[in-house]
């Protein structure tokens, strides 16, 4: 006999938000080309998605963080005058996310949980004169530590890791740089005809009788 988990189309949507602060790891820091305090960058994020079974779900964020540089295209009196700019960048990104515990344990309510997940993404710099407005692929990574306050709403801390390319800098040894980000938020799940998913037993062998006997 085993246990399968099943939901309607309509349960286990959610949606949430968060804020906290990322660093920027790059060449200049190495360098000492920019300042500590230019590399902590505040962070807001909304996201939404799905749990698809009870521990496998999709999710699609949005976010936005301001990063600083060196931009090396200034020119004063036509020599290279390289100065420090801060660039603005809009991002969105898919996840797909793993429930630990939902994993490697039987389903069932749980005040804690622990969710990793990983996807691809992209960013667009903004309102940056000198920078063009341009699109960048990008790689996150991260892990989630839930407190379900009630069956619809929990609270989290997030650490994520990102990957993107160099490409605000054009000095580079290094083609990309990283930016780590530490946040806490808040989300929701909606009703749907229910929260969480229902147990249903199915007995294999059984179906596999069945099936040959047809």
């Amino acid at each position: 006999m085993r246990t399968l988990y099943t939901s309607h189309a309509r349960d286990n949507w959610f949606m949430g938000g968060g804020v906290g602060n990322s660093i920027y790891l790059s060449e200049d820091i190495y360098h000492n080309r920019i300042t500590y305090s230019d590399i902590i960058i505040p962070y807001v994020n909304i996201n939404g998605g799905k749990w698809i079974t009870p521990s496998i779900g999709l999710r699609l964020n949005g976010g936005f963080c301001s990063l600083a540089g060196i931009n090396y295209n200034i020119k004063l009196n036509g020599q290279p005058s390289p100065v420090r700019e801060r660039v603005n960048l809009l991002e969105s990104h898919l996840d797909l996310m793993v429930d630990l515990f939902n994993l490697f344990d039987r389903y069932r309510e749980r005040k804690f949980t622990f969710v990793t997940y990983a996807g691809p993404g992209a960013t667009k710099t903004l309102n940056c004169i000198n920078y063009p407005q341009s699109f960048h692929l990008v790689f996150k990574a991260g892990g989630i530590l839930k407190y379900n306050v009630s069956r619809a709403l929990n609270v989290f801390t997030d650490i994520q890791g990102t990957l993107l390319p160099a490409r605000f800098e054009q000095k580079k040894d290094l083609d990309y740089d990283g930016i780590v980000t530490v946040k806490a938020g808040v989300s929701y799940t909606f009703k749907g005809k229910r929260r969480g998913f229902m147990p249903v037993q199915f007995d294999l062998s059984e179906a596999i009788g069945s099936t040959k006997d047809d």
